[in-house]
């Protein structure tokens, strides 16, 4: 299984990046 807050983290990092 995929860990839920690896994902989020995930999203988080790519999410502020791209929002930057």
């Amino acid at each position: 299984m995929v860990d839920l807050r690896s994902l989020l983290s995930e999203t988080a990092v790519i999410g502020l990046s791209g929002s930057s």
